[in-house]
């Protein structure tokens, strides 16, 4: 007899989780609290975020009083060689999107879409204008970064993001992960990897909705931002789920999560006259980078991916 979805229980979990959040939003804007100070940060990171796995634990242990184990609270040594594809995953998705913003950015494909541009002069006069914003008068170009190979500071943020990304970004990313690819990953199983994917990548970026209206992301663009997160969320939800399935731990999407957080500034640096809702990570390009590379994973490893759903 094949087991039915619990419908109920995923309404409690996403209605809870949007409460708790929404509420730490609301706290946030009423303090006009500006999203690019590191303070703010914190608060989202300890607060907003923890919000996921803290509505998980209510819903599963206070009311149906049931495993964490369910959600991936686990380890196992076996599947310790899967986290090698985190850092692949993660140069793919940045590699891949720098693809994308050449060939619709610097053919001129889309007007104003933005270039890339690797360049010292470049690199030394986004970092000065970020300087300057934050009151500090320094002159780069008389400095060792202004030396730096454009090429070689690529690989330093892309190795920055594996790095530090993958590691003290977690505790945050994990808050977040044990909601999407916890109890929402376990209870959408039985839908199938595409439609469970996509629900949950839906809930995703919902949940970002209140950040995005006080500046996430799209601080010049905010409802079509809303939109393109969804999209966002929902084209990366089946790499993180898939990555949820090979590692049989919650451990591995919070790591991959804390990468893609830490190495979304790379295209600030290096594509002039940025369009944030074309040449970022979370647009356009980004979400076609993420379609493309979900799309590839499941195709080079559809049996697995078909065999673990199938399973009751």
């Amino acid at each position: 007899m094949k087991t039915k979805i619990n419908w109920y229980k995923i309404a409690l979990f996403t209605t809870l989780t949007y409460c708790l959040s929404w509420f730490v939003s609301f706290l946030l804007s009423i303090n006009n609290l500006d999203l690019s100070q590191i303070k703010t940060a914190i608060f989202v990171a300890v607060f907003y975020m923890s919000m996921p796995a803290i509505s998980a634990v209510i819903v599963q242990k206070l009311i149906y009083k049931q495993s964490l184990k369910l959600f991936g609270w686990t380890f196992p040594k076996k599947n310790i060689k899967y986290y090698l594809l985190l850092p692949i995953i993660l140069v793919s998705i940045i590699l891949l999107t720098t693809l994308i913003i050449y060939i619709l950015g610097n053919q001129n494909v889309i007007p104003n879409f933005g270039k890339l541009n690797f360049s010292s002069e470049n690199i030394v006069q986004f970092l000065q204008e970020t300087l300057t914003k934050k009151g500090k008068n320094i002159d780069l170009s008389k400095t060792p970064i202004s030396k730096i190979p454009p090429i070689l500071f690529f690989i330093l943020l892309l190795v920055q993001g594996i790095v530090v990304g993958g590691i003290f970004n977690v505790p945050a990313t994990f808050g977040e992960e044990f909601g999407w690819r916890g109890i929402l990953f376990h209870e959408t199983k039985k839908m199938g990897f595409w439609k469970s994917s996509i629900l949950i990548g839906i809930i995703w970026g919902i949940w970002h909705f209140p950040l995005i209206f006080i500046g996430l992301n799209y601080p010049e663009n905010h409802k079509i931002g809303l939109l393109l997160m969804t999209l966002f969320t929902i084209s990366l939800s089946p790499i993180f789920s898939y990555i949820r399935l090979k590692t049989n731990s919650i451990l591995g999407p919070s790591m991959l999560h804390g990468m893609i957080n830490g190495s979304a500034g790379i295209f600030a640096i290096f594509v002039a006259n940025q369009n944030e809702l074309y040449s970022s990570i979370s647009g356009l390009a980004g979400i076609l980078g993420g379609t493309i590379i979900s799309v590839s994973i499941y195709l080079l490893d559809k049996k697995n991916i078909q065999k673990f759903y199938s399973e009751k």
